[in-house]
């Protein structure tokens, strides 16, 4: 929505819209004052940390993160209070994680901003469990590290490509075979490998 139509909208109204926003938003969306004190938390932070709103209005926001990040934070805070910088990607930074009622934790993507208001200053995360998201890609990173550990030791050649054809990995008995090495087989080098002659119809059909 352009912003001058949202200059134009009475307080009630713009209110009413944010509030309904806030409803509907998936990822958690939490407002802390410059004490770190929570002033608003929408549902999609009931959803993500287990509290009802009810339960955390007024109290720490320090009580949604690990212990062990806690002092960090609020260093953080009061550094970026006075930073130049209206919002960052907490996640450029760093690994974050939030603390649910139960005392675990989730891995978290978040975004942050200080807004000053009527004198005050005020604290807005938006953040998202990212907790499946980060367990498939650390499994997937395990069965890479299984596929290179059996791979490495197979008594045949193995190599891997990617979708256009171009090599992305060789173990050590295809590199025998073949009589290169793992970076002159890389991309399209493994094609070199093959009897000239056979080269084209090879390449063809591999992307055939």
């Amino acid at each position: 929505m352009n912003r001058s139509l949202l200059r134009d909208l009475e307080p009630k109204s713009l209110g009413a819209l944010l509030s309904r926003l806030l409803a509907i938003a998936d990822d958690a969306v939490v407002v802390a004052d410059a004490q770190s004190r929570i002033v608003l938390f929408n549902e999609g932070a009931e959803h993500a940390f287990g509290y009802r709103a009810a339960d955390v209005l007024g109290q720490p926001l320090t009580m949604l993160l690990p212990e062990s990040a806690r002092a960090a934070h609020e260093q953080h805070l009061r550094d970026f209070a006075h930073s130049q910088v209206p919002a960052r990607r907490m996640a450029d930074r760093r690994d974050i994680h939030g603390r649910r009622s139960d005392g675990s934790l989730f891995d978290a993507e978040a975004s942050i901003a200080h807004v000053e208001m009527d004198g005050q200053t005020f604290f807005a995360a938006i953040l998202r469990d990212v907790s499946e998201s980060r367990e498939a890609a650390r499994a997937l990173g395990r069965s890479e590290a299984r596929f290179r550990e059996l791979a490495a030791s197979a008594p045949v050649g193995i190599f891997q490509t990617d979708a256009t054809g171009r090599c992305i990995y060789v173990n050590a008995r295809w590199c025998a075979i073949a009589g290169m090495t793992s970076a002159e087989a890389a991309g399209d080098g493994w094609l070199r490998a093959v009897h000239p002659a056979d080269r084209a119809r090879l390449q063809q059909t591999w992307l055939g």
